[in-house]
């Protein structure tokens, strides 16, 4: 817990002066990572799912921002 808010107070003086744009793919990186805390053993892809829900996230965030929106 201590760990938590001290890498909280870390993010948050490092990304003080952050645009929008980089506040947002932290965010989605974070969003996917979420689920992968939650292990899957019975699924074969079990090690990569992580990987490819972060993925998974990054892809949902980058076409409107690559798109000028």
């Amino acid at each position: 817990m201590i760990a938590s808010g001290v890498a909280a107070l870390a993010g948050n003086i490092a990304l003080a002066g952050a645009g929008f744009d980089l506040i947002g793919a932290v965010t989605a990186l974070a969003a996917g990572a979420i689920p992968a805390m939650i292990p899957e053993a019975s699924e074969p892809a079990n090690e990569y799912a992580g990987l490819i829900t972060v993925i998974g996230f990054l892809a949902t965030f980058a076409p409107p921002r690559s798109a000028g929106g």
